[in-house]
């Protein structure tokens, strides 16, 4: 382990390049990556679920219904846009009826649309937008199964840059330096890009799975970055270089790190036996990106804390109690 250790030290340089170039390629690569938005399909075949969306879809085609309600128009404005409707790309059917309470109630009028896509492609929530942006100068709501994904969507990523902001937070006032977390959040940010631009190579994956993996594989690949960067200041106590340092830092460290980071990569690969397989979709990505996270943590951070010495011995801080018993619990784990 010392012998790596060394060359990973001596080549940070052209480590560091590597890393570039790929987290540059796998962000393009990203963009390219199929999403999943039915869920629907993650489920097991003999389910009863699964078999009575099979029935509907093969008795009346893979379709989404949506409500699209106008407030306060008149007959002749809803016959006109009822046409429009059956007019716009994408939608099959456009139906209302005035004289019934359930297409017009309290000056409400309600469409009943049909789009020719599925609940949950990308095509369905784009006829959706267009239906949006014509009739925006009018008071208009719209609800349905594709409406409430794309919400849920938005929720999640709502939730999940306040948990962002939640770990950054803690890692500030944690950190034995001010300049730690940005140390951290470029190592682990360039295995979260590299995890997301090699899912390309699967045939998809699921929204959910493509929501949430970048804060969970932050949040469950952080402590390998804190355990390599305490082993290394306590290596800098004994008086020796920095470079020197850091090989033992590595060679000292990498048992408790790998340990650690087995015990993820186990856990997360248990969610391959789920019955909905949304389980092997998901365990497998965060499974991958630990293991790019370690490598990441093993070449990317060595290199990073030799460049950013400066910074962060001039922007150390007072151990509070708090710092204190976050080390404490960090040596711990090692």
């Amino acid at each position: 382990m010392r012998k790596i250790a060394q060359f990973i030290v001596s080549k940070r340089i052209p480590i560091l390049i590597i890393g570039l170039v790929l987290t540059v390629a796998c962000a393009v690569m990203s963009f390219f990556v199929n999403i999943n938005y039915d869920l629907t399909a993650y489920l097991p075949e003999d389910f009863k679920t699964s078999e009575a969306i099979a029935i509907m879809n093969e008795e009346f085609g893979d379709v989404t219904d949506v409500s699209v309600v106008f407030k306060a128009i008149d007959s002749d404005t809803a016959s006109r846009i009822s046409n429009e409707l059956m007019l716009t790309d994408g939608v099959v059917t456009a139906q209302y009826d005035l004289s019934s309470e359930s297409y017009y109630k309290d000056g409400y009028t309600r469409f009943a649309v049909v789009i020719g896509y599925n609940t949950y492609s990308e095509e369905a929530l784009n006829v959706i937008n267009n239906i949006r942006d014509k009739y925006s100068d009018y008071e208009l709501y719209i609800s349905g199964a594709a409406v409430e994904n794309e919400t849920s969507d938005k929720t999640l990523t709502i939730a999940i840059a306040i948990a962002f902001a939640i770990l950054l937070a803690i890692l500030f006032i944690a950190s034995s330096s001010w300049f730690d977390p940005i140390v951290y959040l470029i190592t682990i940010g360039i295995a979260v890009i590299i995890n997301m631009g090699t899912n390309i190579f699967f045939n998809s994956i699921s929204s959910l799975t493509n929501s949430v993996m970048a804060i969970l594989q932050l949040v469950l690949s952080m402590d390998y970055s804190i355990m390599l960067m305490n082993r290394f200041r306590r290596e800098r106590q004994n008086g020796i270089d920095k470079e020197t340092a850091l090989i033992d830092a590595l060679t000292g460290g990498a048992s408790s790190i790998l340990s650690s980071a087995v015990t993820t990569i186990v856990g997360l690969l248990c969610l391959v036996f789920m019955n909905f397989t949304i389980g092997v979709d998901m365990g497998v990505v965060l499974a991958k990106g630990v293991v790019i996270s370690l490598i990441s943590v093993f070449t990317v951070l060595p290199g990073l804390i030799i460049i950013f010495d400066k910074p962060l011995l001039k922007c150390m801080k007072k151990r509070s109690k708090f710092s204190k018993i976050f080390e404490t619990e960090v040596s711990a784990e090692e």
